[in-house]
């Protein structure tokens, strides 16, 4: 997909480009404050639990994971990683506004398999820690898929080519988050317990993103 062509033939997706360009940097102060427990996060799995503690950092958090949503989805879509099928059949201008709704639906689906599977033998800390850490994956994720799409612009100009870098740059940074998650939840459980308890929060959500990813 051609970024400068999206842009000038879809005024939906430049609105909202602009749009969530000012309400970061609206917050650049806010994310850039929350970036070292981010990266706490990413070093130490306890950083995870740690950034729960604190109300202010998790509330930024919270906030910052809100406005870069639809950035992160704006990647997906423009460089294709994830494409349904049935997309080609919906008119051009619905088609931004679709994936939007498609990952609007994932994240209402992991609240509601969070808040079915909550035992009450585990730490609401530790809990919390475990689900939310999704969110500082998500924020960190979008820096990273940014990063990657800057320093591949001046060695290619194969649109394909860099839509295959980036799903196994997501990827590999998903399976990252499940191995971090795996780890706060093997701090209150047993390792049986914890491999059951992600299969079944993370089975349904990792299979509707296979399903809906662009084959590499």
């Amino acid at each position: 997909m051609n970024m400068s062509e999206t842009f000038s033939e879809d005024p939906i997706f430049a609105a909202t480009a602009v749009a969530s360009t000012v309400l970061f940097l609206i917050f650049s102060g806010t994310f850039l404050r929350l970036m070292p427990a981010l990266m706490n996060g990413v070093i130490r799995w306890k950083g995870n639990l740690e950034l729960e503690d604190s109300l202010q950092l998790s509330k930024s958090r919270n906030i910052i994971a809100a406005i870069l949503y639809i950035p992160l989805v704006m990647i997906f879509y423009l460089f294709g990683i994830f494409r349904p099928a049935f997309i080609d059949s919906v008119p051009s201008l619905w088609q931004f506004p679709l994936v939007v709704g498609i990952f609007l639906f994932y994240l209402l689906l992991r609240f509601f398999l969070n808040w079915q599977i909550e035992l009450q033998n585990y730490s609401s800390k530790t809990f919390t820690a475990a689900n939310n850490c999704f969110f500082n994956f998500a924020i960190l994720l979008f820096i990273v898929l940014f990063i990657v799409v800057i320093l591949m612009k001046p060695f290619t100009n194969d649109d394909n080519v860099t839509r295959i870098v980036l799903t196994i740059v997501f990827f590999a940074s998903y399976g990252f988050h499940l191995y971090r998650r795996g780890q706060i939840f093997a701090s209150a459980c047993r390792p049986l317990t914890t491999i059951l308890y992600l299969c079944t929060l993370e089975i349904i959500p990792t299979g509707m993103m296979v399903i809906t990813t662009t084959m590499l």
